[in-house]
């Protein structure tokens, strides 16, 4: 991505798989950003979110959140259904642009900026980029330092919609190896590290 030259609003649900969504977009554009938390006053109020959205109504008193030490933000970012009412009542109040990091489901889609993973099934519209995956940013944790051409590969789990199936696996990762004979392999699964 280009450079956005923006100041990101990130809020969080205190979810690391959401926050760090909203971070790899903020890194990508290399952009100022600052986390905040934000929740639902009271569990009740989740569920009349997806009403007042409906209706067009939004309200602070919904919501409770840590108050940011910068300013002049330009945008709102956020993953995961409990910031996405605040997102969209903060960006109308401050006249900010909104980006979710997910579909933002049960919530009218009229944010500026939706990335939605396929397996979601976005509808086709101009604010919606589909991606394969979750936005996610790597930077060197100094576990392997290469001494010639490397190809990393990190392997994650099993989720909701998804299981590891090893002979799969082991099949797609003999495949690499064979194909990319003159490379080191650098292969990492959860905190482990191994060197092929």
């Amino acid at each position: 991505m280009e450079n956005c030259k923006v100041n990101f609003l990130i809020l969080s649900d205190g979810r690391a798989g959401h926050i760090n969504q909203s971070i790899a977009l903020a890194k990508h554009c290399h952009a100022t950003y600052e986390v905040v938390t934000v929740s639902f006053t009271c569990k009740l109020f989740k569920a009349l979110s997806y009403v007042l959205d409906f209706l067009n109504i939004y309200s602070t008193s919904l919501f409770k959140m840590s108050k940011p030490h910068g300013k002049n933000f330009d945008t709102i970012v956020s993953a995961g259904s409990n910031t996405y009412y605040a997102n969209k009542t903060l960006s109308k109040i401050y006249g900010l642009k909104s980006i979710t990091m997910m579909l933002p489901k049960g919530y009218q889609y009229d944010f500026d900026t939706i990335f939605a993973q396929v397996h979601d099934k976005p509808p086709k519209k101009k604010n919606i980029i589909s991606l394969p995956a979750n936005m996610s940013f790597t930077e060197p944790q100094g576990l392997f330092t290469p001494s010639q051409k490397t190809i990393g590969i990190i392997i994650g789990g099993d989720n909701a919609i998804f299981s590891m199936q090893e002979e799969r696996l082991k099949k797609q990762l003999d495949f690499i190896v064979e194909t990319f004979k003159d490379y080191d392999i650098a292969l990492r699964r959860h905190l482990e590290h191994h060197h092929v």
